[in-house]
């Protein structure tokens, strides 16, 4: 084939894909914001925290990286640093 440059570049042109942020959240908002009850977020909390604790025994993570694990996964659940459910 020969093509023209002016041709090639409307073929292209026509495959562009616009990059951009058409999301009105953030796509990462945690559980609680998506509606997840303070219940059902508690349960799914205890649950992801029972296997860091248990890969802490097995020794796929240390103390200090579990420590991380539990302010993270807490916020993402919508849990406060104090509540009694940490």
């Amino acid at each position: 084939m020969n093509w023209s440059v002016h041709t090639a570049e409307k073929l292209l042109k026509a495959t562009e894909i616009e990059n951009g942020n058409i999301v009105p959240a953030p796509a990462t908002a945690s559980q609680r914001r998506c509606g997840m009850s303070k219940e059902l977020a508690i349960i799914h909390y205890k649950a992801t925290m029972a296997v860091f604790k248990k890969w802490v025994v097995e020794g796929i993570i240390c103390e200090d990286e579990l420590l991380k694990m539990v302010t993270i996964i807490a916020k993402k659940y919508g849990l406060s640093s104090f509540s009694i459910y940490r």
